[in-house]
């Protein structure tokens, strides 16, 4: 069961990641007017035909890839241990698994209710979060935490093997080491991404306001305003692009465990 929850959400991260990639590639040539993040990936799934059904699937398949993080960073399948390293390899497993929790939560309810689809999923957990008892100190630690996790990411799509576990009876070497290829680009982008996201957490905080905060979508705006931000944002784009490959190609080819 958790071998078939893994390939689904392989396939539906993969999706959302080219979906994003795709709509940064058309602003940074001139085609669309701002890039998106996952919410607006679900909002135009939703207003296709068939929508709800695709959307559902979606959060289903996020709903799967959170727990496959989760389940990992509990069982440690890959031997990280209790190392300072191993920590914060698990805690970014966890991290993940709720974020993908969240984004299905969010896919769900867009399929249940269509009028609140265009309410900020972001902007309101941050203004829950400042809602709590010490508030923006909590809000700023989870910035910190991005931050550190962006850092984490491009320590992996330096070091990581991402070809080790693709079944090597199906693909050649060279198609492993492309895809590895394309797993360590999209790594990098999604790096990036983490650690913009994260000073939009820790401004949110600083300001104890839920408006200052920001999404991948915003993130990918910040980047497009730099300078020769058109080729930054391309180049992001095509990460994330490659990146979606990556994700789909484990849905097909990574060998899992059922007891990982």
């Amino acid at each position: 069961m958790l071998v078939w929850a893994a390939r689904f959400g392989y396939a539906a991260c993969g999706i959302v990641y080219t979906a994003i990639g795709l709509a940064a590639v058309a602003v940074a040539i001139g085609l669309a007017a701002e890039p998106t993040g996952s919410q607006g990936v679900m909002l135009f799934l939703s207003k296709q035909p068939f929508g709800p059904t695709l959307l559902a699937a979606l959060g289903i398949g996020l709903a799967g890839y959170a727990a496959l993080n989760l389940v990992g960073a509990i069982s440690d399948p890959e031997r990280r241990g209790a190392s300072l390293f191993g920590i914060v390899a698990r805690a970014v497993d966890v991290s993940t698994g709720a974020l993908y929790i969240a984004l299905a939560v969010a896919a769900l309810r867009i399929v249940i209710d269509p009028s609140r689809s265009a309410n900020n999923i972001v902007v309101g957990w941050a203004a829950s979060v400042l809602a709590l008892p010490f508030g923006p100190m909590l809000l700023g630690a989870i910035g910190a935490a991005l931050i550190v996790s962006g850092a984490y990411l491009f320590y992996r799509a330096s070091e990581e093997r991402f070809g080790e576990m693709l079944d090597r009876r199906v693909l050649s070497h060279r198609a492993r080491e492309t895809i590895a290829l394309a797993a360590r680009a999209g790594t990098a982008a999604r790096a990036l991404i983490f650690m913009i996201c994260g000073w939009f957490t820790i401004r949110a905080a600083t300001a104890a306001s839920a408006d200052a905060i920001g999404d991948v979508g915003d993130a990918l705006s910040v980047i497009g305003q730099a300078a020769f931000g058109a080729i930054l944002l391309g180049l992001v784009g095509a990460g994330f692009i490659a990146y979606g490959v990556y994700q789909l190609a484990k849905a097909r080819y990574q060998r899992i465990s059922a007891s990982t």
